[in-house]
């Protein structure tokens, strides 16, 4: 599936990440390859989800997803991430892998289907809700409790995706705790601040880069100048 799909996209080939998506899709569909398939390339080829854009050479979009939910952690989660803050853990840590597989790599299967099924209805937005809802309603009182950064990184590396982790009533909070977060308005905002960033970035980059040529030129400049005068003088 992940080499015919390759072949379908070559823009964007075979990423890592995508291999616990089609997983997912798999189990939801018994095993169904051909309607997997289907289901996988919709993912890929839909505005609404735009998942190639995630995955193009480069991960471009991965970068925002990274400073959106560092911002959104930050404002609704505000004790949990001075705590992570403390530990010098940084939150691209986790969302890198969020986005990139869409929880399917960190929650367990009961709970990443539901996941899928908020993603396929709201799009993004919805990634970033569970994300939020997650911290608020299981996550922050685990992780304050953590003392170092390699606590926290064993969590979220072996502990998170374990079923047992899991009630069916923590599960409900957690979805239905999206539905407490209106984000719609947020996003756009947040994406506007980032490109801004991006491009007062580049510029000061540029203006650095002419100042060094600058610099080269006047050394330059100040190099020539003895042959210069030795000529001047012969003459």
């Amino acid at each position: 599936m992940l080499r015919a799909a390759a072949y379908m996209f070559p823009q964007v080939g075979y990423c890592q990440g995508m291999n616990f998506m089609v997983s997912i899709i798999l189990e939801v569909m018994n095993h169904n390859e051909h309607m997997s398939f289907l289901i996988f390339v919709h993912f890929l080829n839909s505005k609404k989800l735009s998942i190639e854009s995630v995955f193009m050479q480069g991960l471009p979009e991965l970068e925002l997803m990274n400073f959106t939910f560092d911002k959104l952690i930050q404002y609704f989660c505000r004790d949990l991430y001075e705590h992570l803050d403390e530990l010098e853990m940084r939150t691209e840590y986790f969302t890198f892998k969020w986005c990139l597989t869409l929880y399917s790599c960190f929650l367990p299967v009961e709970l990443t289907t539901h996941v899928f099924d908020l993603f396929i209805l709201d799009g993004w937005p919805a990634i970033y809700e569970i994300g939020i809802s997650l911290m608020n309603n299981f996550l922050g009182d685990k992780l304050k409790e953590m003392e170092t950064m390699a606590d926290v990184s064993q969590y979220f590396r072996d502990d998170m995706r374990m079923s047992m982790t899991y009630g069916e009533e923590k599960m409900r909070e957690i979805v239905f705790g999206t539905h407490m977060l209106q984000l719609s308005s947020i996003l756009p905002l947040l994406k506007e601040n980032y490109y801004s960033r991006i491009a007062q970035e580049e510029g000061e980059q540029n203006t650095n880069t002419q100042n060094q040529n600058m610099v080269q030129e006047g050394e330059q400049e100040e190099q020539k100048t003895p042959i210069q005068t030795e000529r001047i003088m012969m003459e």
